[in-house]
């Protein structure tokens, strides 16, 4: 009887024991689940958050409106045959010669417009923008490095492609750094012809133009180069800085600024030259100045302009790449379109090689700014050899007194003559016959000369008050 009394309250107690133990473990499992659930709910909502802030909201339901509104079109609208009508527009513009404008996304776009809003047999010609010259340098034959018509038309329509696709759709801002660079470069000094260049840069337009085909650039570049009789210089030139721009994802145009008069090299003004020119055609935001002979040995050396006027070509081979002065400010250097109007400019006053780098460095002081650098060991570049220009003796001289000058001599006071501004397959040549005025010493003996006749003037008058003819 006892025996069965405790075996009834073991197993009573047992029952009792098993079932607070599945209880706990039930409650357990349901911490788990809710644990887990709640864990892939705030990963899944913290990865929208981090995409939408990389890419950002807005940006997100415009592509998702644009994406329904570009279906839309694209049924509706026969697009090849828009991108067909364009080409042979601007294939017969190419042969007409009408202007000098270079081909621009608006134009493009203004013209694909017209063709599907008019009756193709009425129209004639482009309402909104005037269309690509052909080039006197361009011939049929491809001796000698030129480039043939063929060529240039084949890049042309590719561009014309591309450009059309890009003007269709909204793109996102490209990365602060882009994701094409490749650090260290190879430095290729052969000379190439240069429609053997232009096949290896499909995407550039006429005029030496390019811009991103995946996303919409933030700097707007203008590369100014003073030139003068260098064409295998320049051949390697182009063939390695266009790949360079390409990989930055910027949108930008080469000016070859050519001193086609027999007066002495004048850099400074040549890029004073090119700085107008250029702003006539785009509203650049950034310039850079670069001597044809410089070629950029790493591409992470970014041609843009900082906050600052950058001084870009610290590290050159002929100088041990080693910075020669701290004031240096000559080779290649980036200055932003403001600061350059503010600066105005260079000095028009060295005619012959050196100076005129300095003199912007004091320019660039004296306004308040400071030059900026890269490291060393990105800011490289190879020079080219080649024959040095005339020496400057009055370099020195110039410079001690140039503090003077800085507002009344530079931008406001230049003086040239434009001979022939043409859109080439890889830059756009601006060839120009510069004032000058004469050289210091000539300008300052000149001016003794007028201050004799002047005085022997002065004196004859004189002579004749006191002493008067008598009839």
């Amino acid at each position: 009887m006892v025996c069965r009394k405790y075996s009834t309250l073991g197993l009573s107690s047992l029952n009792t024991f098993l079932g607070s133990r599945f209880i706990l473990f039930f409650l357990f499992m349901m911490i788990c689940i809710i644990c887990t659930s709640y864990e892939y709910i705030i990963n899944v909502t913290v990865g929208n958050t981090k995409y939408a802030t990389f890419v950002g909201v807005g940006m997100i339901a415009q592509l998702k409106e644009e994406k329904s509104e570009v279906e839309t079109i694209l049924t509706d609208l026969p697009l090849p045959s828009v991108i067909s009508n364009v080409e042979t527009r601007l294939e017969s513009d190419l042969a007409g010669n009408k202007s000098d404008t270079k081909p621009t996304m608006e134009s493009l776009a203004a013209v694909s417009v017209e063709i599907n809003n008019e009756d193709q047999t009425a129209i004639k010609q482009m309402s909104s923008e005037a269309p690509i010259p052909a080039t006197k340098h361009i011939t049929e034959n491809s001796q000698d490095g030129e480039i043939r018509q063929s060529d240039f038309q084949i890049n042309s329509n590719k561009s014309i492609k591309t450009l059309e696709v890009m003007d269709n759709f909204t793109l996102e801002k490209c990365n602060e750094i882009p994701s094409q660079l490749r650090g260290k470069l190879q430095i290729v000094k052969e000379v190439q012809s240069f429609s053997s260049i232009m096949k290896e840069n499909p995407s550039v337009l006429p005029g030496g133009e390019d811009s991103p085909e995946d996303c919409s650039t933030r700097h707007n570049v203008a590369i100014i180069v003073p030139y003068r009789d260098r064409r295998s210089q320049l051949a390697v030139f182009l063939r390695h800085i266009h790949p360079v721009l390409k990989r930055q994802d910027l949108h930008y145009r080469i000016y070859i600024v050519n001193q086609a008069d027999n007066n002495t090299f004048n850099r400074a003004m040549l890029m004073n030259v090119g700085f107008t020119e250029a702003m006539q055609d785009f509203s650049w935001d950034c310039c850079i100045f670069h001597d044809v002979d410089l070629l950029p040995e790493d591409d992470r050396n970014l041609y843009t302009c900082p906050e600052q006027p950058r001084h870009m070509s610290v590290a050159v081979d002929k100088f041990k790449y080693k910075l020669p002065y701290k004031t240096i400010f000559g080779g290649v250097a980036a200055i932003r379109v403001d600061q350059f109007r503010k600066l105005n400019g260079f000095s028009n006053q060295f005619w012959g090689w050196g100076g005129e780098d300095d003199d912007m460095s004091k320019r660039i002081h004296y306004h308040k700014l400071r030059i900026t650098r890269y490291k060393p060991e990105v800011a490289r570049y190879t020079m080219l050899k080649h024959k040095q220009e005339k020496v400057n003796k009055e370099r020195a001289r110039v410079l001690r007194t140039s503090h003077r000058r800085y507002k009344t001599d530079g931008l406001n006071s230049l003086k040239y003559q434009v001979l022939a501004k043409e859109l080439m397959p890889l830059y756009t040549n601006v060839s120009v016959a510069l004032h000058n005025p004469g050289k210091p010493n000539e300008i300052l003996k000149m001016k003794r000369n007028r201050y004799e006749e002047l005085k022997h003037t002065q004196n004859m008058k004189s002579v004749h008050h006191h002493h008067p003819h008598h009839s």
